[in-house]
């Protein structure tokens, strides 16, 4: 990928130039909107509009429905994530901050493990993310016998965006369900979008990427019983006590070698000072493994010549040697000849000592990772069956489709302002008050509260970034 950076660049420093080239050009038929934004007004795609409204109004009437629904549901799940940004960022240290803008190159900038994100992603995404809102909009918009004023291009800054120009005020007047039709189907159309392309997404990945190994994030860990340990250190004790700790004089992450029933272990003063407090009779501690003592890293492609593609099938290959026997490990870095140990809970079974723990996930976590095939597989490794670079550049590709789809789709559910989900929030109210200045209250008490919540967010990811 580090070759194609410099095309992306080019890319990107043209598409500035061409950007500009435009605008001076352009400068006397741009639009100012709310004194920061800048319209491009065309007639381009409102035959489109008038032709898809008209052409299934059946179907386009029950889905009015479900993006309705969605979109109470969708503003119930995005406050749910905002509750839980706060404690994330309370107790971790997030290194990119939890609410920002989407920019190319966002996950290399942050050094955050998820697919690259170039210039040209941005833009394919930023245009298909946001036809597909305000196409959307216009369609049911059309639907409801409004007129379609115009459709174009705008620019706020370095950003793009795209519009469909209807009438706000004829839109306030039809009927409150016809309204939230409209409102909805922007946001509802992009949770469509994530759908459809985390399909494409799962069909490319069977395609294109085969197993090839195995993934682990672990070492054999045992909880080492205090009673059992004859040495710690290079020093005799007869069962681990509290006062033998203490007079060690030990530092806090101090590294510690211990000994129980003739077996090696590892671990630290830390932890085992953890264990003591919390009146535990043991430890967890690795134990001394080849892949421990010879610190093998993931992913391990082959033992013995023999591929492995999966844990049952790492397990069935060390299940045919006995403790004792030299083995070569084949990882994708380099290559290991390791001597296999014996198993502590049955001395005559070989042992690697590789192990893959299933992370515990936070809320937000969960949903990027339904989004992501790879995740789903948890300790197998994929390779690509053709080209590395061109396959991973459109599975970055399609998997930032859908997390931007969804993101778009879901923020624009929050019932705040500025967002599809404040029109659908004040529209139900007032349906329901049957007042407008309830309606407006209830709506500014609603966006005080976000707003607090928004800026309690940043506050504790900057304090994160000091722990």
């Amino acid at each position: 990928m580090v070759n194609f950076i410099y095309y992306d660049i080019a890319l990107f420093v043209l598409f500035t130039l061409i950007t500009i080239i435009f605008l001076v050009k352009n400068k006397k038929k741009l639009v100012k909107e709310n004194k920061v934004f800048f319209l491009y007004k065309t007639q381009v795609g409102i035959n489109f509009i008038a032709w898809f409204s008209k052409k299934i109004p059946f179907i386009l009437n029950i889905v009015s429905y479900i993006a309705i629904l969605t979109s109470y549901l969708g503003a119930v799940l995005i406050i749910l994530v905002l509750i839980e940004l706060i404690k994330i960022v309370a107790i971790f240290k997030v290194p990119i901050p939890p609410i920002m803008p989407l920019i190319p190159y966002l996950p290399q900038i942050f050094n955050v493990n998820l697919p690259a994100f170039f210039f040209v992603h941005w833009i394919i995404i930023l245009a298909i993310t946001a036809a597909v809102h305000e196409f959307s909009h216009g369609i049911f918009a059309k639907f409801a016998n409004l007129r379609i004023k115009s459709t174009g291009f705008g620019f706020l800054g370095p950003f793009l965006l795209a519009f469909v120009e209807t009438d706000e005020r004829l839109i306030q007047r039809k009927p409150a369900k016809q309204q939230l039709a409209i409102y909805s189907a922007g946001p509802f159309s992009n949770i469509i979008l994530a759908l459809i392309f985390l399909g494409i997404l799962t069909l490319f990945f069977s395609l294109a990427y085969v197993p090839a190994g195995i993934n682990f994030n672990s070492y054999y860990l045992s909880n080492v019983s205090f009673d059992s340990i004859t040495e710690i250190n290079n020093v005799t004790v007869n069962g681990l006590t509290l006062s033998d700790i203490e007079e060690m004089n030990l530092t806090e992450n101090e590294n510690l070698t211990i000994i129980s029933n003739n077996h090696k272990y590892y671990t630290n003063q830390k932890t085992l000072d953890n264990f003591i407090k919390e009146d535990k009779n043991y430890v967890f501690a690795y134990l001394s493994t080849p892949a421990f003592e010879n610190k093998i890293t993931s992913p391990i492609l082959e033992i013995d010549g023999e591929k492995v593609t999966n844990i049952n099938k790492l397990k069935l290959i060390i299940s045919n040697y006995k403790p004792g026997y030299e083995v070569k490990i084949k990882t994708k870095e380099k290559e290991y000849i390791v001597t296999l140990t014996s198993n502590p809970l049955n001395e005559s079974e070989a042992i690697l000592g590789v192990s893959f723990a299933e992370p515990k996930l936070n809320f937000v976590q969960k949903i990027i990772t339904f989004f992501t095939p790879t995740q789903k597989y948890g300790s197998v490794y994929y390779e690509t069956k053709g080209n590395e670079q061109i396959i991973n550049f459109f599975y970055s590709l399609l998997w930032w489709l859908i997390v931007v789809n969804f993101g778009v789709g879901l923020i624009n559910m929050l019932p705040y302002n500025f967002f599809d989900g404040g029109r659908i929030f004040f529209t139900t109210f007032k349906a329901i008050t049957k007042s407008e200045e309830k309606a407006k209250k209830i709506f500014r008490i609603t966006n005080f509260i976000i707003t607090l919540l928004i800026i309690l967010i940043l506050i504790l990811w900057i304090l994160s970034l000091f722990k």
